[in-house]
């Protein structure tokens, strides 16, 4: 997706995915390092808890840019924009109510 938000064609495997690829993994390791350096996480517990932070986070973000690209270039319908625009809401509050239940697991870990 970050390659064809920049209106670059890719397909799997050509030279835009592989970098793009290459670019998240390699931030994944140097905002991976600091955390395991810097608190008392394993990398057992890291793994358990960067979904749960990306499905607080990460998922209600690309929803609401989801909603946002929609409307920009397609011209959908009251009905279709009130129905997507439920669905992100539900998103953000279920997020928040799971934000605090990750919220106390990671305070018990520390």
């Amino acid at each position: 997706m970050m390659p064809q938000s920049y209106g670059l064609s890719t397909q799997f495997g050509d030279l835009h995915f592989r970098r793009t690829v290459h670019f998240l993994i390699g931030l994944s390791v140097v905002l991976a390092i600091p955390i395991l350096a810097f608190t008392d996480f394993t990398p057992v517990d890291l793994a358990l808890l960067m979904p749960a932070v990306n499905g607080v986070i990460g998922l209600p973000l690309t929803a609401l840019a989801l909603f946002a690209g929609v409307r920009r270039y397609v011209d959908p319908s009251r009905l279709e924009q009130a129905i997507f625009l439920t669905a992100v809401v539900l998103l953000f509050v279920t997020s928040l109510v799971t934000g605090e239940d990750l919220a106390h697991s990671v305070i018990e870990l520390l």
